[in-house]
């Protein structure tokens, strides 16, 4: 099916799609880990046409969880494939996955105002991710002129067992008490499943000396109820405001990690 478009400049653009023959999952697992990602890939088959599908592909699956495929032309005739990262929360147990098929997001439609839109479902059975206590990234930078930076750990995997940590500082360039303030150590904990980043906030010193930048760092240790992993050990980088006033920085993980006790 052809359809033509013009706007009001007599501006036009040339749609096509075919009628659909089948829509299917493709090599989806069997089996994910909750609140983690998981692929998820479909093939849509036209009948015998000059045309291959294009369009979205929505997959649900019925917990909030969603992902949105944008179809590609595959070599063979008639056929488009395509796959997105699903993410599925809750309790462990069978979910069924729906895939439902939709020709440029609705904007052809059948007689009676309804989407093209042919829909097939796939069950897959979610497990328990192992339990992780992390901090979010290896280093961190922070400005002086700040005054504070806040450290986030996070809890991966969740389970309804109960888990704690403490926290302790490492060696750095940066003089406790002079530089920053060093937080206490400190035991954390998370109660039953709950997954609330714990957030951890350190000031420093903004004084006028023109200096290198400066350095902490603080460890995760004895765990109970998960392991430290994959990250244990965050360092903080203090810039100098008065060496580099306009410098950007960044957090992410563009360093090696984890970094070396």
């Amino acid at each position: 099916i052809v359809a033509t478009a013009h706007d009001q400049g007599n501006s036009g653009s040339e749609f096509s799609f075919a009628q659909v023959q089948s829509l299917q999952f493709l090599a989806t697992p069997t089996s994910a880990l909750l609140g983690l990602p998981y692929p998820v890939s479909v093939r849509v088959q036209s009948t015998n046409t000059p045309f291959k599908p294009n369009g979205i592909v929505r997959i649900s699956d019925g917990r909030g969880g969603s992902c949105a495929i944008t179809l590609a032309p595959t070599a063979t005739a008639n056929r488009s494939e395509g796959s997105c990262q699903m993410i599925s929360s809750g309790s462990a147990g069978s979910v069924q996955l729906e895939a439902s098929y939709s020709t440029f997001e609705a904007a052809f439609a059948l007689a009676n105002g309804n989407s093209i839109s042919p829909v097939t479902s796939s069950t897959i059975t979610l497990t328990p991710a192992p339990e992780k206590v992390s901090f979010e990234s290896c280093i961190q930078f922070a400005n002086e002129r700040d005054g504070q930076v806040q450290i986030n750990v996070l809890r991966q995997g969740i389970s309804d067992v109960g888990v704690r940590f403490e926290l302790v500082p490492g060696v750095g360039t940066a003089i406790p008490n002079v530089d920053f303030s060093p937080p206490a150590d400190a035991v954390f904990t998370w109660l039953g499943s709950d997954s609330t980043p714990r957030l951890i906030t350190v000031a420093f010193t903004n004084d006028s000396a023109i200096e290198q930048d400066e350095t902490f760092r603080y460890r995760l240790v004895n765990a109970s109820g998960t392991t430290l992993d994959p990250i244990a050990l965050v360092e903080v980088r203090i810039v100098d405001d008065d060496r580099n006033p306009d410098l950007v920085m960044s957090t992410g993980f563009e360093f090696d990690c984890p970094l070396p006790f």
